[in-house]
């Protein structure tokens, strides 16, 4: 059990709830498809969802160390460089008060987050 959301949990988390709003799997295809890369507004949001106490100022000083890509002078954060942040503020056991509850009360993400 784990009282944050790993990648696979959160991206089902994520096509489920958009299964429930979009009838056209090609249209729900597409859709999921285009929420990466993000930028790291967005990154932090989906780090903050699933569990993790990410800031702005430490995805940035986290992309400047694994030198995540941009363009036109904006960072693009894929998949696997967001899972090395997640990974990077589990290990600092930087989560948010809710995951805290969920450790605390023996609640999974999962769990915590069911529809």
């Amino acid at each position: 059990m784990t009282a944050v959301a790993t990648r696979e949990t959160f991206d089902r988390w994520i096509a489920a709830r958009l299964g429930r709003l979009i009838d056209d799997a090609d249209q729900r295809a597409r859709i999921l498809e285009r929420q990466y890369p993000r930028c790291t507004y967005e990154v932090v949001g989906e780090l903050r969802t699933r569990g993790f106490d990410a800031t702005e100022e430490l995805a940035l000083r986290f992309a400047e160390h694994c030198r995540v890509a941009t363009i036109g002078g904006e960072l693009v954060w894929h998949k696997s460089e967001i899972d090395a942040l997640a990974d990077f503020l589990q290990g600092a056991r930087k989560f948010t008060v809710g995951t805290l509850h969920r450790m605390a009360d023996g609640i999974s993400w999962k769990q915590d987050y069911a529809d």
